[in-house]
C-alpha cells in the first residue's frame, strides 16, 4: 500500500465515511491516476480538467458515478494533500431539474370520470388522496385543527377547502 493510499484511507476512517464510499473513493482516485500513469499528488488543475472531460465524453458516465469521481478528487486534493485551493478547480456538474408530470385536461377529465362509476366510500377516498397532496395540502394545513374535522369529514367540503384559491376558512351552509 502506498503512503498516499493510506493517508487516504486514514482521512477516509477518521471522517466516518463507510467502507463503501471509502472504496470507491479509492478506485476513483486510483482511476484517475492510472489514466496519466502518474501519482495523483504529481496531477494538477489542468489534469483533472482533461480527467473530467474524459469521463463524460469519451467513458459517457452517467452523472451519479461522475459526481462520486468529483467528490474523491475534492476529498483528496483537500483533506488529503490539503491543497484547498485546487477545489476551485474541481466543479461539481450542474443539477438537473426534472420538471413534474403534469396531466392533460383529457386525462384529468378521464380521472375524475372514474369517479363516477364508483361507490362514495372509493370516491372520497380518491379525492382525498389526490386533492390532498402538494399546494392543496399546504392550504388545508392553514386551517385550525378543529376547521379541518369539521370540513374533512365531508367530501364535497373536502373539495371546497383544498381550492388553490381559498383564501379564507368557508361557510358550512
Amino acid at each position: 500500500m502506498t503512503e498516499l493510499r493510506r493517508k487516504m484511507l486514514e482521512e477516509l476512517r477518521l471522517r466516518n465515511y463507510s467502507p463503501h464510499t471509502q472504496r470507491a473513493y479509492i478506485r476513483c482516485v486510483a482511476d484517475f491516476a492510472r489514466h496519466f500513469n502518474t501519482p495523483p499528488d504529481r496531477l494538477g488543475p489542468q489534469q483533472v480538467h482533461e480527467y473530467q472531460l474524459f469521463l463524460v465524453h469519451r467513458k459517457k458516465l452517467s452523472w451519479s458515478p461522475f459526481t462520486q469521481a468529483v467528490c474523491a478528487l475534492r476529498f483528496f486534493y483537500h483533506d488529503v494533500l490539503h491543497r484547498h485551493w485546487m477545489i476551485e478547480y474541481i466543479p461539481y456538474p450542474r443539477h438537473e431539474e426534472k420538471l413534474p408530470v403534469v396531466l392533460s385536461p383529457a386525462e384529468v377529465a378521464a380521472v375524475l370520470g372514474r369517479f363516477k362509476q364508483t361507490s362514495e366510500k372509493f370516491h372520497r377516498i380518491s379525492s382525498n388522496f389526490l386533492f390532498g397532496r402538494g399546494f392543496h395540502h399546504f392550504r388545508a394545513s392553514q386551517f385550525s385543527t378543529h376547521s379541518k374535522a369539521r370540513f374533512l369529514g365531508d367530501a364535497a367540503s373536502t373539495h371546497e377547502i383544498l381550492h388553490p384559491l381559498v383564501r379564507q376558512e368557508p361557510s358550512l351552509s
